[in-house]
C-alpha cells in the first residue's frame, strides 16, 4: 500500500529526525506508528455510536417535541430574574 501525506516542512522535518534518532526510515517509522496506535482507534470506533444513532436524528417530531417539554418542565421551580438582574454592571461587577 502507498500513502501520500501532506505535512509541512517542520512536521516532515521533525518526522525524519524522530526516524533518524531510533534508526529506521520514515515508512518504517511510519508503520510502528500506525500499528501501535491502529488498535486504539479500531477499539474508539466500535464503542462510539454514529452521529445518525443520535436520538435527533432518530425521533419523530413528536417525540422530539416531547422530551424538549420534559426539558422545560424540569426549569418550572426556577426564579424569576428581574431585568435588572440582566444589567451589564450586575453581570460584570467590575465594569459598568
Amino acid at each position: 500500500m502507498s500513502l501520500n501525506i501532506n505535512a509541512s516542512h517542520q512536521t516532515e522535518a521533525r518526522f525524519a529526525a524522530a526516524a533518524q534518532k531510533i534508526g529506521v526510515d520514515t515508512s518504517a517509522l511510519f508503520e510502528k506508528m500506525i500499528m501501535d496506535y491502529l488498535p486504539r482507534i479500531e477499539s474508539d470506533l466500535a464503542n462510539a455510536s454514529s452521529a445518525s444513532d443520535h436520538f435527533y436524528f432518530k425521533a419523530s417530531t413528536e417525540q422530539f417535541q416531547n422530551a424538549l417539554a420534559q426539558l422545560s418542565s424540569m426549569n418550572e421551580d426556577l426564579p424569576t430574574l428581574s431585568d435588572e438582574a440582566f444589567d451589564r454592571g450586575n453581570i460584570y461587577e467590575d465594569r459598568s
